[in-house]
């Protein structure tokens, strides 16, 4: 018999102990699947983060995302690998505050980079926000100009691959002007060196200008030019933002700007682009083909 006091001895149950084995192997397993123990299982393939929840940071601590190119699935071709990639990808390394979502805060390759920035000063507007944050708490309001500061000038910049089965969450120009071409859009003039259709024909026949604020517009670029790289345009009804598509080394990219400051496009297009060449960090060609 054990002289150990009672309340001091362990009985193990077996079945327990081999639960707790078990649920110690999945946890191994899962964790070498994150770090890309089987990566030489799949070749060439980048999985995306798809946690798309907003999150909001004030660190300037960098984090490094990336897109792909991948290779195009067709729907019936249930053999076809998603994250299959063509070897292109290009690589950025902005401060965590940059961020939206949390899948960008995270790393790693990418369906969508969606940024805010302070329009004025290309810094994150998430430090405005802090400024504005911090004024509150204080009491009085002084907040209230800082808050109407993040209102107005905050930007989206947003670029996107497609991959498995995403849908683009900026302008598509070409199907804009396909449309156009079809006679399914209404002809809305010709402004700033865009083309604009009437999105909702039965209410917008009655606007002369295509980015007034009661317009709803899409628009595609009339002489596309490797100087601004801008490719089209959004302007949806009654708000007082428009978004600008364009093509940023072969990717997909959006970005917003004010309303009546439309016509600055070509050089905003240019602020944004220096913008992001200044963040990437690496940028890889398309493997040969086979």
């Amino acid at each position: 018999m054990s002289s150990e006091p009672a309340s001091r001895q362990r009985t193990i149950n077996p079945m327990r102990l081999g639960l707790l084995a078990f649920g110690g192997l999945i946890l191994v397993l899962l964790a070498a699947r994150c770090a890309g123990v089987f990566a030489d299982n799949r070749p060439n393939e980048a999985p995306v983060n798809v946690v798309f929840t907003s999150a909001t940071s004030f660190s300037l601590a960098p984090v490094e995302t990336t897109l792909h190119e991948y290779v195009h699935c067709p729907d019936s071709d249930a053999s076809c690998r998603p994250y299959l990639t063509t070897g292109r990808s290009i690589s950025f390394s902005f401060p965590t505050a940059y961020y939206r979502t949390l899948a960008n805060k995270l790393g790693g390759p990418q369906a969508i980079i969606s940024l805010s920035l302070d329009r004025n000063t290309l810094g994150p507007i998430t430090l405005a926000i802090r400024a504005a944050d911090e004024a509150a708490s204080s009491g009085g309001t002084r907040s209230l100009p800082l808050y109407r500061y993040v209102q107005q000038n905050s930007m989206s910049v947003v670029l996107e691959t497609k991959v498995g089965g995403s849908i683009g969450i900026g302008p598509d120009p070409e199907f804009v002007k396909t449309q156009l071409e079809r006679g399914d859009l209404r002809p809305a003039g010709r402004l700033c060196d865009m083309t604009f259709a009437f999105a909702r024909m039965a209410t917008d026949t009655s606007v002369s200008n295509p980015i007034a604020p009661l317009a709803d517009t899409r628009a595609f670029v009339d002489r596309p030019s490797a100087s601004t790289a801008a490719t089209g345009a959004t302007c949806a009804d009654r708000s007082p933002i428009c978004v600008i598509a364009f093509d940023y080394r072969g990717f997909t990219g959006s970005y917003t700007i004010k309303r009546d400051q439309f016509c600055d496009w070509p050089q905003e297009t240019r602020r944004v682009t220096g913008f992001l060449d200044r963040h990437l960090v690496r940028e890889t060609a398309a493997r040969p083909s086979s």
